[in-house]
């Protein structure tokens, strides 16, 4: 027996703003109220990075296995690998999901802003293509179960999820609005007005 249930929430108004960052190793996090000061910034989820690296490691030489010798061994170790991998990245999300959750509710949290990357996947069969190494890279960005995770959790808590367009956004100074070419990986270093701020 299945029973839907439909039920409106009324989110948050007025409180602090969270906006995360996605990145291909990690998620920044940053907690800022409304004069523009940062509480809080944390990074969740390099693990998933570093444990999906040797899980291709191991996939790739399952693979070669496989294509060497035929071997249905290799090819159940294989499947078994892809699935532990599938487990273990959903898991990881709804466990770091919760923690943004937590710290949004200490925070009073009223929006959660993210970036709308519902066009990432890059590839040559897709015409956008930016290099092998990179487009592994960014493939292996687990957005949309970040999002859909997050929708999950959140929308119980009363808390608004709102998407902004991703273009530009590490070069933009936050408090002039200018335009930065960017010299360093993390430091965001305005030219107009000199302010320094963490880029993610």
């Amino acid at each position: 027996l299945q029973v839907c249930i439909k039920k409106d929430f009324v989110c948050k108004e007025d409180g602090n703003i969270m906006g995360i960052d996605i990145n291909a190793g990690n998620f920044a996090v940053t907690i800022i109220n409304k004069d523009k000061k940062v509480l809080r910034q944390l990074y969740f989820g390099q693990d998933i990075l570093n444990k999906r690296k040797k899980i291709e490691i191991r996939k790739s030489k399952l693979r070669s296995i496989y294509d060497k010798t035929f071997s249905n061994r290799a090819l159940r170790s294989l499947r078994n690998i892809r699935r532990f991998e599938y487990n273990f990245v959903r898991t990881r999300l709804f466990q770091i999901n919760n923690q943004v959750v937590r710290l949004a509710n200490e925070f009073n949290v009223s929006h959660i802003v993210i970036e709308d990357l519902n066009n990432l996947k890059v590839g040559r069969k897709l015409g956008n293509s930016k290099g092998r190494r990179v487009n592994r890279i960014i493939n292996k960005i687990p957005y949309a179960k970040f999002r859909t995770t997050l929708n999950i959790i959140v929308t119980q808590q009363l808390i608004n999820v709102v998407t902004i367009n991703p273009y530009r956004t590490s070069k933009k100074c936050s408090k002039c609005g200018h335009i930065n070419q960017i010299r360093t990986k993390r430091l965001l270093k305005c030219k107009s007005c000199g302010f320094e701020c963490n880029r993610d």
